[in-house]
């Protein structure tokens, strides 16, 4: 059975930043076009479900540190490439899951802090408690879920591919909240953090059928999810040019200077508030201090 539907008040508050989309813009998951849509198909007779799902959340993810360039060579290279202004149009993009072919659960991914806000099921959508909160968008053409998106404490220290792949799985045959919740911590949580994807990638053998079966994730991989939000602006305006935190708002993040991680997917938009304030503070500095700033010409109005 789906979900139950729940009554949530929307927590949102007006903001009159520059570029920031009015509060309670109609969201239209038709509006979201082909280049933010990827769909991963799982088959029965595949026995390395988990390794080729994690290898499609690499090839994304290698789009965005490459610093900007296509990733070439693979399917995915029209798809994602930051450092372009039109990645940043659409706030959304959505990651399907099939199952032999069929429809499967449809995965809505905010971009700006790479969570995921809902999911389609059987045509039918629903999204979080607080999705206008964390979008500033509403969403009437839905169903509410049950649970808010602040699922970060959740993600488990002892990280097992078979988790991953039973999360899936239970989905498919329970489809309830608990389920696409376990689901939803494993797969957004994994596209949010280089360090975790360094620590999955490393347990891979040479040859793909040398898997190791759990990864043991340390304090430092914890603390570097629960910094994320922070961090995904910082990530952004060094994409567009900037040094990093060129005006030192956060000394305390994990991540001290850009060699620390690699840029991440999708990392922050001009819709996002932080984002917002972060640029008028740098627009606001003498021209001689601005410069000082940035690492390359900024590609923006203003600067």
């Amino acid at each position: 059975m789906p979900p139950k539907n729940g009554k949530g008040k929307g927590r949102g508050r007006a903001s009159s930043g520059v570029g920031r989309k009015n509060l309670f813009e109609e969201f239209d998951p038709k509006k979201i076009g082909k280049e933010d849509r990827f769909v991963f198909n799982l088959s029965s007779e595949d026995n390395h479900v988990d390794f080729n799902f994690f290898i499609f959340i690499i090839q994304l993810r290698s789009i965005a540190a490459l610093g900007g360039s296509k990733f070439t060579g693979e399917e995915f290279d029209h798809k994602l490439c930051l450092g372009d202004a039109k990645s940043y149009e659409n706030p959304f993009m959505i990651v399907s899951v099939c199952f032999e072919g069929l429809y499967g659960i449809g995965f809505l991914i905010y971009k700006p802090i790479v969570t995921s806000v809902g999911f389609c099921i059987n045509e039918e959508w629903w999204r979080v408690r607080d999705f206008s909160e964390v979008t500033n968008y509403k969403f009437k053409d839905s169903n509410q879920l049950l649970y808010d998106s602040s699922y970060r404490s959740g993600v488990p220290k002892r990280y097992s591919f078979h988790i991953f792949q039973n999360a899936i799985m239970n989905l498919f045959k329970s489809r309830d909240e608990a389920s696409f919740r376990s689901l939803c911590v494993i797969l957004c949580e994994t596209m949010k953090s280089d360090e975790i994807l360094r620590v999955v990638s490393g347990s891979f053998g040479k040859d793909e059928n040398e898997v190791r079966k759990e990864v043991e994730l340390s304090t430092r991989h914890t603390s570097i999810i629960s910094s994320w939000i922070q961090t995904s602006v910082l990530w952004y305006l060094y994409d567009m040019g900037f040094k990093w935190d060129p005006l030192h708002l956060y000394p305390d993040l994990v991540f001290q200077d850009a060699d620390a991680c690699s840029k991440s997917l999708a990392l922050a938009i001009k819709a996002d508030k932080k984002f917002e304030y972060y640029v008028e503070r740098l627009r606001n500095l003498s021209p001689e201090k601005r410069e000082k700033t940035q690492r390359r010409p900024i590609q923006m109005k203003g600067f």
